[in-house]
């Protein structure tokens, strides 16, 4: 809660295999899963796949985000307005001010305005 009292939106590129969306984001998240904290933020999206699950909400207000964020703990904010859902192998995002990343819940510094990510096929394999 104390986050998104502080939230702003931020202004920025975001290109998915040379798919470019420039908007006024207040999240964008990628992952192998389907959940980040509890949170169904990915339905469906498996790490077989091949690929990353990406989803950005723009546009919202602090009190949208909100309200954007408690549908999203059941997986019911992907066909809202202001939410977008696809897949990439490739992504480049470009914020005009720094915004906190996580990496699988490492944070390798408190804030970053440019981040790249590529998925690699087969890139990591764990045997049991």
């Amino acid at each position: 809660m104390k986050k998104i009292m502080g939230f702003k939106r931020n202004s920025g590129r975001l290109v998915i295999d040379g798919e470019v969306f420039e908007k006024e984001f207040c999240i964008i998240a990628v992952a192998f899963g389907d959940s980040m904290g509890g949170y169904k933020i990915w339905p469906e999206n498996n790490i077989d796949i091949g690929d990353f699950g990406v989803v950005f909400g723009y546009d919202y207000s602090r009190l949208g985000l909100l309200k954007l964020m408690l549908k999203a703990k059941d997986g019911k904010h992907i066909n809202e307005e202001g939410v977008t859902y696809t897949r990439g192998k490739k992504l480049s995002i470009e914020l005009e001010t720094e915004w906190p990343f996580q990496f699988e819940g490492e944070i390798p510094k408190e804030g970053l305005a440019k981040v790249n990510i590529t998925y690699v096929d087969n890139g990591i394999n764990i045997l049991v």
